[in-house]
């Protein structure tokens, strides 16, 4: 059984999560405080580092030949995570959970990494 854990990252915009009667709602903010939180799903994988792989890493596999970079996604449709591959058209399903990962990143610290 896959452990459920998230992780949150604070971003300026116009959308933010408010907490009201134990639920969470999204909602408008005021230009005052223009906030956001972006929450982050934990895969239950780690990389070859022990680090947890969340929703939104940027992940690299060095493979010899097949050797690549992605962004770790989430498939609402056929719920399961995904790796998607950079300069391709492709994504990479299976081989995710079985890959020698190392978490290099994310999408919102490392922007530059993409």
């Amino acid at each position: 059984m896959r452990e459920i854990k998230f992780r949150a990252w604070l971003k300026l915009g116009g959308v933010g999560m408010k907490y009201d009667i134990g639920q969470w709602y999204i909602h408008e903010l005021t230009p005052v405080n223009d906030l956001a939180i972006i929450f982050m799903q934990y895969t239950g994988l780690k990389d070859k580092n022990g680090k947890e792989i969340y929703e939104g890493d940027i992940v690299f596999d060095e493979n010899g030949e097949d050797s690549w970079h992605g962004i770790v996604k989430w498939d609402m449709h056929n719920l399961y995570f995904y790796a998607d591959l950079w300069h391709t058209n492709e994504t990479l399903q299976e081989e995710f959970a079985e890959a020698d990962l190392l978490v290099i990143g994310n999408i919102y610290e490392n922007p530059d990494l993409i």
